[in-house]
């Protein structure tokens, strides 16, 4: 706003004076939203009643007729876009508008050739992101506003569709090179060594079958070398940052020697392309359940600095402070698409002898007495098996996969902190977790976007009967949340790439971390803008 020399009220006053409004156009989707809008009636008064409905009156006390309108209840849609196109507040130049009005909607209320006019309802979905996007590119540094001058190309360079992924830039690691390159496996020159390093060693289970189904016994603190090694092999890395949508930071603290907690000043003379502009859009991975070294206060530093840190994404595996939570790193990480289809396949077809398994530690914390509790119930049961790594021999403390692959359930209760990596690793055995603490759910919405379709959460009242309620529960709902875990394990995979140097042919959680870093810096984004607007007025 200052650059533009002006005050931000300036050209958008919002006081008695009515709001400009720019409408969009159809684009590609004219012709069904023309006949939606009422725009195929050339006659006004059929226009009319098509917008409104057919006149009805009513009989006043003298006898007169009041007319009023027979008006559909869903119309809204069709009467908004016509009053704001007659609008005289409208204007046809976007950068003299106050508010944007996107013509698109969820469904069609009218038929087109005796069918809806948009069978496939996402594509009202994408046409808001489509709108979306321009709108932020208009104040991006790496995109001229190309669709103010009516550009069809904005979106190639920032495509966030299903078959796009945001660029990413990953910065070198400057003065910290010796303690990453270890931490970061780059030390291993053999290839199976290296991701042996990243993934853990393999380890299979069987299958109805009797083959080997590969699976990974990956370290639960392996975040940050499996998705910086992921940016640097990914297809969307970019080396020139001014055509990056994302920054990846390489620092983490680590217990390595060498890797401690750096002073602001020197982190940023490693980060030259930081600015007000494009510090959401930039991210770092910390491996644990929280950073140790938090690097918006750490040490001494002007507010500048202090500000542009602060706006940094910190991925970790729980939202301490503000950090955006990324999922355990489990069993099924570090396989190819063939590995992860046959894991697939085999968690759809296993004999679930088990109704609930656990395996925890009973002495946890806080967590002690829910988990006295949940022992207790299913001590004697002989469909329920329980596994306490404490007095378990090896062999069965690794055999976990196993059990959550013939379990219907798991008990996954919080522990030192509120995350398990068990959370991850039995939905990714086809096991649905059975939860205790309602803030289990705020966890990883990047990946599981729907909880309560994929777990059970038991509230604090019922932790008594936990095992009665599962117990309770009809074959049919059961079968639902199986479905739906299987719909999201494809979304929990850390793949490796696969055989000769093929490139993963879907998405996992690396690529929905991702488009969610993109999309949290948009929202970033146009927060501060309105909070700035705001404490301008």
């Amino acid at each position: 706003v200052k650059a533009r020399g002006h005050g931000v009220l300036q050209p958008h006053d919002l006081g008695p004076k009515v709001p400009n409004i720019f409408v969009y156009p159809y684009g590609k989707f004219e012709e069904a939203f023309k006949a939606e809008h009422c725009e195929a009636e050339s006659d006004l008064d059929e226009k009319e009643t098509c917008l409104y409905g057919s006149f009805w009156s009513v009989q006043n006390e003298k006898g007169e007729e009041v007319m009023l309108r027979s008006t559909g209840q869903y119309y809204n849609s069709r009467i908004y876009y016509n009053r704001a196109l007659s609008s005289p507040h409208r204007v046809l130049d976007p950068k003299k508008a106050d508010i944007f009005m996107i013509p698109y909607m969820e469904e069609g209320t009218r038929p087109l050739n005796g069918n809806r006019p948009m069978k496939n309802l996402c594509l009202a979905a994408l046409c808001i992101l489509q709108t979306a996007r321009a709108a932020w590119h208009e104040g991006s540094e790496t995109l001229s506003p190309a669709f103010l001058q009516g550009s069809e190309a904005v979106l190639q360079s920032h495509d966030l569709s299903p078959h796009k992924a945001p660029k990413i830039f990953v910065y070198p690691y400057g003065k910290f090179k010796e303690a990453f390159e270890a931490e970061h496996c780059e030390a291993e020159r053999d290839l199976d060594e290296r991701e042996n390093c990243l993934y853990g060693n393999f380890w299979s289970v069987q299958n109805e079958q009797g083959e080997e189904v590969m699976i990974r016994n990956t370290e639960q603190y392996s975040n940050g070398r499996i998705y910086y090694n992921r940016a640097l092999s990914s297809p969307h890395r970019v080396m020139d940052p001014k055509k990056a949508d994302i920054f990846m930071i390489p620092y983490m603290w680590t217990k390595r020697k060498g890797t401690k907690c750096g002073d602001v000043g020197e982190l940023l003379k490693n980060l030259p392309y930081l600015n007000e502009k494009n510090a959401a859009r930039h991210f770092l991975v910390l491996p644990q359940t929280r950073g140790k070294c938090d690097f918006a206060t750490a040490n001494s530093g002007d507010d500048r600095e202090t500000a542009l840190l602060s706006q940094i994404q910190k991925l970790a595996l729980e939202n301490h402070g503000g950090d955006m939570p990324i999922i355990y790193p489990s069993i099924s990480s570090g396989l190819n698409d063939t590995e992860c289809n046959a894991l697939l396949k085999t968690a759809k077809t296993s004999d679930r002898n088990h109704l609930v398994s656990a395996m925890f530690h009973l002495s946890k914390g806080m967590s002690t007495g829910i988990r006295t509790i949940l022992k207790k119930q299913m001590d004697g049961q002989e469909d329920c098996i329980f596994i306490d790594p404490s007095i378990a021999t090896k062999q069965e403390t690794h055999s976990y996969p196993k059990v959550y692959l013939h379990s219907v359930f798991s008990f996954q209760p919080s522990g030192l902190s509120i995350s398990r990596k068990g959370m991850i690793d039995s939905l990714a055995m086809g096991c649905i977790p059975v939860f205790f603490d309602e803030r289990q759910w705020s966890l990883y919405h990047w990946h599981i976007p729907e909880w309560e379709k994929v777990s059970v959460m038991i509230k604090p009242e019922d932790h008594h009967r936990a095992l009665k309620i599962l117990r309770g529960m009809s074959q049919k709902k059961i079968q639902e949340y199986q479905r739906n875990v299987w719909r999201v394990m494809p979304r929990l995979f850390l793949r490796r790439d696969n055989e000769e140097g093929g490139r993963r042919t879907v998405k996992d959680a690396f690529d929905y971390a991702m488009t969610g870093i993109l999309t949290e810096a948009m929202r970033r984004s146009s927060f501060v803008n309105v909070s700035r607007s705001e404490d301008s007025n």
